[in-house]
């Protein structure tokens, strides 16, 4: 187990509290449950897909081949889970050239292993996304394979748990030519799929060795606090006994900002926010808060935090667990 102290002297801004009496009666199976997921998450394993996206494949501009080559690693890794996968592609113009890009949508229904017609089935969806295209010269290994691997690596730990929800895992292309994966995913939503949308988990650029970005932030786009930042509290109130990990996390919401993949479903009044690292004393103004290695040649591996990939996963993965209502 990763020794946060030495690793992460000053791992979030403010001191974990437990307040009211959210947890004073915990669920014990979920509790074990719980564990179990945490038990299971392979921070080396999740850095094994940073590599992949960000080495073997490299830098993964959108409409080229080497975006689809990441789409179709991402769909074997879920397919190889047993959740049921598509690729969606769409079309847009950029620069009057039409361009071709894709989606990556794997899905659990309710039930262990997706069985249908499970009693305790809510109706509900819950969406993960993170994007998978990076930007020319640029790596992308914190932006954001590191998002992509977080979200795989929660796919993986949850296997086979007993879910009362649907999830969806969306693995978002061309991102960062104006969000145009997210906004097709969304547009395809069926008027049904928005008003059973319980909301977003969106992860973006969530591992990075810089050492002043200490803070998993949340940001959401003109929502204020909503279900989800609820969902990230009960995490770090949970992670304090849950876990050995030495991490600290209050969860709490830190504004609005409107330049990823949980704008589209914001749009559309689904619940969703932005889980980012920041340097918590700029988060006012989030774009002078990340890495300086945003867009540049020198977002590779050798700038990713196996720590904070890790604390991501358990975290979100968490918050996740309790969305879904697991048994």
């Amino acid at each position: 187990m990763i020794k946060r102290k030495k690793a992460l002297p000053a791992i979030l801004i403010a001191t974990l509290m437990m307040t009211t009496a959210s947890f004073a009666t915990p669920n014990k199976d979920m509790q074990k449950l719980e564990k179990v997921f945490l038990n299971r998450v392979n921070e080396n394993r999740a850095m094994n897909h940073i590599e992949v996206l960000s080495e073997d494949i490299g830098v993964r501009v959108s409409g080229t081949k080497e975006e689809y080559e990441a789409a179709k690693y991402i769909e074997k890794q879920f397919k190889s889970m047993g959740y049921k996968t598509e690729i969606q592609e769409f079309k847009f113009v950029r620069g009057g050239q039409e361009v071709t890009s894709w989606n990556v949508i794997a899905t659990m229904k309710p039930g262990v292993k997706g069985i249908k017609n499970d009693k305790n089935d809510t109706n509900k969806i819950v969406h993960l996304t993170a994007h998978y295209d990076s930007v020319p010269k640029a790596p992308g290994a914190n932006d954001n394979a590191s998002g992509v691997a977080s979200m795989l690596e929660i796919a993986k730990s949850m296997t086979s748990m007993d879910i009362d929800k649907e999830v969806r895992f969306v693995a978002c292309g061309s991102e960062e030519v104006g969000l145009k994966g997210s906004y097709a995913y969304v547009d395809s939503l069926t008027e049904d799929e928005i008003n059973r949308s319980e909301g977003n988990f969106n992860l973006d650029m969530v591992a990075t060795a810089y050492e002043p970005c200490t803070e998993l932030a949340v940001y959401t786009y003109n929502q204020g606090e909503n279900v989800i930042t609820d969902y990230m509290k009960k995490a770090g109130e949970k992670i304090s006994y849950l876990s050995n990990d030495e991490v600290e996390y209050n969860g709490e919401y830190d504004g609005p900002m409107g330049s990823s993949d949980h704008v589209p479903f914001a749009k559309k009044g689904i619940p969703s926010a932005l889980f980012i690292n920041v340097d918590p004393a700029k988060k006012d103004d989030p774009r002078s808060a990340i890495e300086p290695y945003y867009h540049k040649p020198e977002d590779h591996t050798g700038n990713v935090s196996v720590d904070r990939l890790e604390r991501t996963v358990k975290l979100v993965g968490l918050a996740t667990l309790d969305a879904l209502n697991v048994d």
